[in-house]
């Protein structure tokens, strides 16, 4: 993962995470209104991470389901 941080800018790093997040709302069901002001992304950006989810998005959905593990992953003891 540390490569291809290492290879995007800041802006693509951002982007894409917003990507991941538009895509992990939309699972959840979230509407676009929400996920707008909450990320302050535009319709068309949801609409496509919406259409790739539509058209199989298997890869987001692995990445969604990894970060969802992670954030609620027990802390060590």
């Amino acid at each position: 993962m540390d490569f291809i941080i290492d290879l995007l800018t800041r802006q693509e790093t951002i982007t894409i995470a917003k990507r991941i997040k538009i895509a992990k709302f939309l699972i959840k069901g979230k509407n676009y209104r929400y996920i707008e002001r909450t990320l302050n992304v535009s319709h068309g950006t949801i609409a496509k991470v919406n259409y790739w989810l539509a058209e199989g998005g298997e890869g987001f959905r692995l990445i969604v389901k990894k970060a969802h593990k992670k954030e609620h992953k027990p802390e060590p003891s």
